[in-house]
């Protein structure tokens, strides 16, 4: 994403978002047209209905470059919130859960993975310092796909995808 004036990363908006931004200069579209339409027909209704297209439209165009940082912050700090609701339940999970990267190096373990390893929340050593049937080689290359791999560490049978 491309930098901002302030050196944060640019938030891209598309989809409905995007309509939702350009619903209203849709709609100042159709009233040109219509005022435009109404000059062929009758002047003054058309100069007064030009005065409330114009107030229309500086609304719109305030609101668009004054409100819609603000609602694009809301939404980055409501997705991030999301995140962190999701990382707790997934710490909190009853189900021992760990993410190793392709070295087969602890990334993340939730609360009942440390407590069937026997291991710290800050532990980033590999996982085969803990359980050393887990290295490298068991593991899939990433061109076959995944595969589920059995264990038994401690009288448990581990699954591995």
């Amino acid at each position: 994403m491309p930098d901002n004036k302030y050196g944060k990363k640019a938030f891209k908006y598309s989809g409905l978002l995007r309509s939702f931004f350009a619903w209203p200069l849709y709609i100042g579209a159709v009233l040109i047209i219509i005022c435009a339409i109404m000059f062929c027909v009758n002047v003054t209704a058309a100069t007064v209905v030009s005065i409330f297209m114009v107030i229309y439209l500086m609304a719109c165009g305030l609101m668009y470059f004054y409100m819609r940082p603000r609602i694009m912050s809301g939404i980055v700090e409501f997705a991030s919130n999301y995140s962190q609701v999701q990382k707790q339940l997934l710490y909190n999970l009853s189900v021992p859960y760990c993410l190793l990267d392709n070295n087969g190096n602890v990334m993340w373990t939730n609360k009942a993975m440390q407590d069937c390893l026997g291991i710290k929340r800050d532990f980033r050593k590999n996982i085969n310092t803990v359980i050393p049937e887990v290295t490298p080689s068991i593991f899939p290359d990433s061109e076959i796909g995944f595969k589920e791999i059995r264990l038994t560490f401690q009288d448990r049978i581990i699954r591995l995808n």
